[in-house]
This record gives C-alpha cells, structure tokens and sequence, in this order.
C-alpha cells in the first residue's frame, strides 16, 4: 500500500495545506524485473483549487482503477506509463467522469537521489452534461530524497494547463511519500 501527504504552494499563494490524503494499491509483476504491467487502484481526498470545476479550496474525492507499464534500465533510470479511468466527487459541485494519461522518466543520481520530470493529461466530464468538458494538462519536474528505505520526500515545481478555458496555474508541490520506492 502506498500513501502520501502533500502540501501546494503557488505563486502569490500563501502555504496552505487542505489535509488531503492518497491511498493506492497496485498488483502485477515483480519489482525486480526490467518490465513491470500491472494494475491499480486509488481512492483520497486530494485538493483541486484551479479552473472552472471547483475554485472553493475544499477537497475534492478522487476514484480510479487503471493499468500501468513501467520499464527500468538496470539502476539508471525508469519510464512509467499509466492509464486510468473513475470518478471526482467535488465538495460542492456534480460528480466527474475522469480518464487520465501519466507518463514520466525518472533518472537515480545517487542511492538517495532521482530527479524527474512528469507529464498528466486528465480529461473531465461532468455527468449528464453535453458542454461542461475540460481537459487538464500538468507538468512536474521532481527532485527526490530517499529519508529512509520506503520514504522519500519529493519537491515538485509544476504547470498546470486547462483548455478550453486556457487557464495556467503554476507553483511547488511538497510531498512525503510512503511506500513509493526504495533505495538502490
């Protein structure tokens, strides 16, 4: 099981931490391998302050089931490639279909460090609804630290995109990580 605790700091942002929280569980191939296929599931209450959809700071409930293929070059570096589909539940507003796309390379500098960079695209459909569509694009750049064999703390500047609005957010992401990889 893995887990994480994140906080966001945008520009002209002041540090606001929402309490949000990210479980998810994943069964496939063993980790040892150079191919890794498997498949996942994820539920939390994560925050969503940006665009048209929800702009109230509350937390925003997030499921997803999905398939993923990563691939390692020995101790160097890994890409990870993931597809998945579910709902958002916002605090206040109707529920979402969601599909989203995940693709990064991560590149270990040392046994306690990897950098990364990360591109998300998210689709959003709000049921029973022929107009109200949304398509979210996020970069992230990474930079991560090992704190101990299973727990790693991630700084990520990101870009966050939206059309059709056109809407640009950017800022830093700081999340403790457990259960998110070991050490080499």
């Amino acid at each position: 099981m893995r887990g994480s605790v994140s906080a966001t700091l945008g520009k002209g942002d002041t540090w606001d931490h929402y309490g949000g929280w990210l479980l998810t569980s994943r069964i496939g191939s063993p980790t040892f391998k150079p191919d890794e296929f498997g498949l996942f599931a994820l539920a939390g209450k994560i925050q969503n302050t940006r665009g048209t959809f929800n702009t109230d700071g509350n937390l925003t409930s997030v499921y997803r089931v999905g398939a993923d293929w990563i691939h390692k070059h020995r101790e160097l570096w890994k890409a990870t490639n993931q597809i998945s589909g579910g709902e958002n539940k916002p605090h206040e507003a109707g529920e979402r279909f969601v599909l989203g796309v995940h693709n990064s390379l991560e590149w270990y500098l040392h046994p306690k460090w990897t950098v990364g960079i990360t591109h998300n695209l998210r689709y959003e459909h709000l049921y029973g609804s022929n107009s109200n569509r949304q398509t979210t694009g996020t970069l992230l750049g990474t930079i991560s630290y090992a704190i101990g064999r299973d727990t790693r703390f991630r700084v990520n500047p990101f870009f966050e995109y939206r059309t059709p609005s056109d809407d640009h957010h950017s800022g830093v992401l700081f999340q403790l990580c457990f259960g998110c990889g070991l050490t080499r």
